[in-house]
Parts: structure tokens; sequence; C-alpha cells
């Protein structure tokens, strides 16, 4: 199973990912850490429930599959996440967010053969753009997605997944819902081959151009 969430966009088949992942349980994309803060200071997270270093991930996209060790594993999540009033975890949400409960699932049951694995982040089956430099190039129409970005490292991303996260507050996201509607509306009103009035005026034009210099006949 591949749980992807709701404001990502898609650009190659997943295939990769489905392969990379079997046979590893529950799969997420990020990185062990030991220092720096995330919800709330990692040091702190480390002494209270007494681990070495912790997955810090993004939830966009989440793998796992219907094994007896990947169930466990499940379960191990949900045990965390119940016990979120005394985790230390901190969050500006009343929501409560399903990374670090997952993480620290994954950071207590890593030894278990078969019921975890954290993708190294460089995979890039997903991003979030985190860290923008310059331009997010985003264009669902040319099957497109590529920027630079400072996560772990700096680096030139291309996403099997685009994560838009933070980047729903800008048009450009927006744009590309719109042209995805517009092109299953196309479909869905269009047969197979179809081409406007337009295109054939403009291919009757150029065969007639082609035809006076003697390229087709």
């Amino acid at each position: 199973m591949l749980f992807i969430d709701a404001d990502c966009l898609v650009f190659r088949r997943l295939d990769s990912v489905f392969d990379y992942c079997a046979g590893r349980g529950l799969c997420v994309q990020g990185k062990f850490i030991e220092s720096g803060d995330w919800y709330g200071r990692v040091t702190d997270h480390l002494a209270t429930h007494g681990i070495e270093s912790i997955p810090k991930f993004n939830g966009g996209m989440i793998y796992y599959e219907r094994t007896d060790p990947c169930r466990m594993m499940l379960q191990r999540c949900f045990e965390e996440g119940q016990r979120h009033s005394d985790s230390g975890f901190v969050f500006d949400s009343q929501l409560i967010p399903e990374e670090p409960y997952v993480a620290l699932a994954i950071a207590k049951m890593q030894d278990a053969e078969g019921s975890t694995h954290v993708i190294p982040d460089e995979q890039d089956f997903v991003n979030t753009a985190t860290g923008l430099i310059g331009k997010l190039d985003l264009d669902v129409r040319r099957n497109r997605c590529s920027f630079v970005c400072r996560r772990f490292d700096v680096r030139f991303v291309e996403p099997t997944i685009f994560h838009a996260s933070r980047y729903i507050n800008f048009a450009i996201y927006w744009k590309q819902l719109d042209a995805l509607a517009w092109l299953a509306k196309y479909e869905a009103s269009h047969e197979f081959g179809f081409m406007s009035f337009w295109h054939r005026v403009q291919r009757s034009i150029n065969r007639r151009y082609l035809k006076y210099v003697k390229r087709v006949f």
C-alpha cells in the first residue's frame, strides 16, 4: 500500500517506489538525526524515549505491506500516537501530526527485520521543496518538476512525487490543479486523436508550403 497525501502531484510512474520498498515493511523517506529541532529539541526527544536517533521525514508518502511484521509496526505507531500527551513533541495545531509518532515507532523497532525502513532522502521519491533556492519549475502539462533546495544538503531535485505542503499557499500549485482538471474534462469530451479546427487549418497551410518547396507530393 502506498499512502500519498492529497496535496501531492505525481510526475512519474510509481513502479520504482514499489520495487525499492518491496519486503521492507513500513517505509518513509528521510534521514536519522541526533540533534537540531523537529517538533521540539531532538536531543530532548532522544533522552525522553531512550533512543540514539530518530528519523526526520515528511508524511506525504508512506509505504507499508500486509505482513505480520508490518502490522506490528503499524500497531506500534498507533500506540505511540495514543501516548502523544506524554511524548514531549511540540506542534502548533489541534490536529496530531503522524510524523513524530511514526518516527518514534521506527526508531524503537528499526532492528525488527521486515518491519521498517528509512529510504535515503537522496532517493527523491518525494520532496516538498522545503528550503527552495530560486525558481520552482512546476508544469503538469509538460510533466516537469525540478528545483534546487536546501534540505539536509543543497542539491538539484527532480522528485517522483511533489508534496505541495506549504506551497498550497502559492498560485503556481493551484494553476497545476486547474490544468489537470482541464485535461480531465478534455479527455472526457474529445475522441481519440481529436484535431481542432485551427490545427487542421495549420496542417493545410503547412502542407501547401511543403508541396511548393517539393518536400512532400
